[in-house]
């Protein structure tokens, strides 16, 4: 999934004429862009300019014993690549931290631009991270307990180590802000919607630089019917027109749409009512199973990570690809009639490139 680089840099830009922060002051703004994912975490060190300069970009992955760290410069030459003690986002920030304070001493980053999976209807741009932002960002982990926690975590971490760096945050959730009334709602009493249960959508950053990178390629693809596959550890796909979302697979939660690595996309809602009923679930066991041992995992029995069930004899794995590959080729054919045709068809992220 890409880093939230340049809209954020943009946002952070506009906020360095106003002044008052360290942007305000700086002469050579500094931006560091965290993207905390379910599984690893990635971040680049941006100098503000026209156009902006990636200084380093760098990935912790995965979390947990294996974890590595390689960062790059701008050249792309491999600076460093080693194993990393970072069991989880708070010790991956941390040390992120620690080497930027080396790299870079004795400067603080001017601003830390975070990916945050869920906005809300409140969230529909970059938004500086005050403490009535960050509650009202920690209320919303409800509908996404995988992923904003991590966000929120890194926020934490950033801001106890730079505590006059400004915090800003990128929404997943933003670019799915134009999905018409016909993609958005429930087929549910109305009185749900206006409570803030509707399709939000996911994945917006990266469908966001697609679209920015495309078009920039090729501008006489604006006027086309696309289809956008963002494939990874968490999958969604988009129909976009004229650069605007107008249908995606991901629903309230990150929990829709295809099978993914250990969540299980679309599900009968009859199971989940059968599974609290007879199958002596707890709401909390039932959250973790969707959330945690289904997907290419459940189905496997094997790992969710494509790679190890690609190079698996065991039948199982090879079910659960074809499994995969069938959801993903009906939400395309699904996203194209929500378009009204096909003619762009991008695949992104770690399973999609």
């Amino acid at each position: 999934m890409p880093i939230p680089g340049k809209d954020s840099l943009a946002y952070c830009a506009r906020q360095s004429k106003r002044g008052g922060t360290n942007l305000g002051r700086s002469m050579a703004t500094r931006i560091l862009v965290l993207n905390a994912g379910s599984s690893s975490l990635k971040f680049s060190v941006y100098k503000a300019a026209s156009p902006p300069v990636t200084e380093f970009a760098g990935w912790v992955s995965p979390m947990g014993p294996r974890a590595r760290v390689r960062i790059v410069d701008r050249t792309g030459a491999v600076v460093q690549d080693t194993p990393v003690a970072a069991a989880n986002v708070r010790e991956a920030v941390s040390w992120v931290g620690q080497w930027y304070r080396l790299e870079f001493h004795p400067s603080a980053p001017d601003a830390v631009a975070h990916r945050v999976v869920h906005g809300g209807r409140q969230f529909t741009e970059a938004t500086i991270v005050t403490p009535e932002v960050h509650a009202q960002l920690a209320g919303l982990a409800r509908w996404a307990p995988l992923h904003q926690p991590l966000s929120l975590d890194g926020i934490d971490v950033t801001r106890q180590l730079w505590p006059t760096s400004l915090q800003v945050a990128a929404f997943d959730t933003a670019f799915h802000a134009t999905l018409p009334a016909r993609a958005r709602l429930f087929a549910l009493p109305r009185r749900f919607a206006e409570e803030g249960l509707v399709r939000y959508g996911f994945h917006g950053l990266s469908f966001a630089s697609v679209v920015r990178q495309l078009l920039a390629a090729a501008p006489e693809l604006y006027e086309r019917k696309w289809v956008v596959a963002h494939l990874g550890s968490g999958s969604s796909l988009c129909a976009i027109e004229k650069g605007h979302s107008v249908a995606t697979t991901m629903g309230l939660t990150p929990l829709d749409g295809v099978p993914m690595a250990s969540r299980c996309g679309s599900i009968d809602p009859g199971v989940l009512l059968d599974l609290l009923r007879h199958g002596g679930l707890s709401v909390d066991a039932l959250e973790h199973l969707l959330y945690y041992e289904s997907g290419l995992r459940g189905l496997s029995g094997i790992s969710g990570d494509l790679r190890e069930l690609e190079a698996s004899s065991d039948p199982r794995a090879h079910e659960a690809i074809e499994i995969f590959a069938d959801r993903v080729g009906q939400a395309i054919a699904a996203l194209a009639a929500a378009v009204g045709g096909l003619d762009v068809l991008v695949f992104c992220g770690g399973i999609g490139e």
